[in-house]
């Protein structure tokens, strides 16, 4: 079984969660130990330490052996794991890596462990680079919106005092904003 995860998956956290809590695969009875190397920051890591045990509770086979590596040679030393044969079974990496490993070929390919319909919960644009001639080789993590621009003019106009701060706060103002066609 080792030999199948010689090559790493390129993913990033939530693809153990998800391969294998989806209710599609039959999980093995064998026990089996993953290693999933990252780059979280602190309240990432915390997040993710409360899943994988969560995840460990619920699979009692399977047991998650997270590596935390926040060195600036993290690329460098993952390349060099896979190439000398010793990659961690799962891998999280920022997208332009991952299509990078994709096409190097240093990456596996998970459609065996994601269906199609769980597929599409992702955005178009964020699962995009992690396919390749049809082949899914990763999930995406989350999406960064790092800035929110608006028009105030427009906001004091529709009686919004301040810019959302939750998901329902922006589907309301963008129905205040929104004029019927004349």
């Amino acid at each position: 079984m080792r030999r199948a995860w010689q090559r790493v998956v390129v993913a990033v956290a939530g693809i153990v969660l998800l391969a294998c809590s989806s209710g599609t695969q039959q999980a093995t009875q064998a026990k089996v130990t993953l290693t999933f190397e990252d780059q979280f920051g602190d309240a990432e890591s915390a997040k993710f330490a409360q899943l994988v045990t969560q995840f460990e509770t619920a699979n009692p086979n399977i047991t998650i052996n997270v590596i935390r590596d926040n060195a600036s040679s993290y690329y460098d030393k993952l390349v060099t794991s896979i190439l000398g044969g010793s990659a961690p079974d799962i891998a999280r990496v920022e997208p332009p890596k991952a299509a990078q490993y994709i096409a190097s070929g240093y990456a596996a390919p998970v459609d065996a462990y994601i269906p199609g319909s769980e597929r599409n919960q992702y955005f178009p644009g964020t699962v995009e680079p992690l396919i390749k001639n049809g082949k899914l080789y990763g999930v995406p993590q989350d999406v960064a919106t790092l800035v929110l621009y608006y028009r105030t003019d427009m906001f004091q106009a529709a009686g919004i005092a301040a810019p959302p701060t939750t998901w329902d706060e922006l589907q309301s103002d963008a129905q205040k904003l929104t004029k019927a066609p004349s």
